[in-house]
């Protein structure tokens, strides 16, 4: 889930920019970097920390147990629910975005 965040955020980012989005998984950084950071609601921010964990440490076996002990039903299916409202938004500002080229 997460890294469809990610992917979203490094579609705006060649959008907005000549060079190519950094091979990072720091959600943050990479908003900072194309320019959404400072457009992006409070909860959208908080959401991108919420879900760091996810998208760096799930990512290496060490750290998988870890991510996935802390969700349960209820955590996913609103971390699915808050992902899918965040992609839309990201995927509407990248049309604004292609609109003005």
């Amino acid at each position: 889930m997460p890294s469809v965040v990610e992917k979203s955020l490094k579609a705006y980012w060649c959008v907005c920019r000549d060079d190519d989005p950094p091979y990072l998984h720091d959600h943050k950084k990479i908003a900072q970097g194309c320019g959404l950071y400072t457009k992006m609601s409070e909860e959208q921010l908080k959401f991108l920390e919420i879900i760091k964990p996810m998208n760096i440490e799930a990512r290496y076996q060490e750290f998988k147990d870890e991510v996935a002990r802390s969700l349960n039903r209820e955590n996913t299916a609103e971390i699915l629910e808050t992902t899918k409202q965040l992609h839309a938004w990201i995927l509407e500002k990248l049309k604004e975005k292609l609109s003005t080229r």
